[in-house]
């Protein structure tokens, strides 16, 4: 931008200069010979042109103002990006259970009450299982946390006979603030159950 000023100052100065008239001196024929001719300078004009004092100085602090906002944004963003490189992300939080039946355990098979599973942080493994239904030919279950579309690797056939639920092992993520769980139970007669 200081460059960008000096340049537009340079195109000034060399304008002004072009518009000035050259002063040819006269010559008087009476005068001693060696002796130089006396030049004569008008009044209203001077060898050095006047410039915007006033533009240049608010040219050079707009730029220094600029300048400033740019480092101050850079310097922001590093410690944004330094804050989540140690790992600075609020909690996860399991609050929210879209499907009916759905159960959370810890590792021991104990299941989690609300009020831990508001104390639950990232990088927890928890069972997340989908009570199955008794006498149905239920043969698997699918299981999705914070994702909108049904994926094979939501598919699972772990079974735990003593709690009766199907449930695959998730690891709570850093960045999140909610978990949201969905699940359905699969019928071997009648595919995916609850499915719309």
């Amino acid at each position: 931008m200081l460059g960008f000023l000096g340049y537009e100052f340079y195109l000034f100065r060399k304008e002004k200069t072009k518009n000035v008239k050259p002063t040819i001196p006269t010559f008087n024929e009476n005068s001693k010979p060696g002796t130089l001719p006396v030049i004569v300078v008008p009044k209203n004009m001077s060898p050095v042109k006047k410039f915007n004092v006033f533009g240049i100085i608010a040219g050079i602090l707009l730029s220094i103002f600029i300048g400033v906002a740019v480092v101050f944004g850079i310097f922001y963003k590093n410690v944004q990006t330094v804050n989540q490189d140690k790992g600075v992300q609020p909690d996860a939080l399991v609050k929210q259970v879209e499907s009916s039946g759905i159960k959370i355990y810890n590792k021991d098979w104990k299941e989690l009450t609300q009020v831990e599973l508001d104390a639950l942080e990232p990088g927890i493994s928890l069972y997340i299982g989908i009570t199955s239904i008794s006498g149905a030919d239920i043969d698997r279950a699918r299981i999705r946390v914070d994702e909108e579309l049904w994926k094979t690797e939501h598919v699972t056939k772990n079974y735990n006979k003593q709690y009766n639920v199907y449930y695959r092992e998730y690891e709570i993520g850093s960045g999140s603030g909610q978990l949201k769980i969905e699940a359905e139970l699969h019928s071997s007669t009648d595919g995916w159950l609850g499915q719309q």
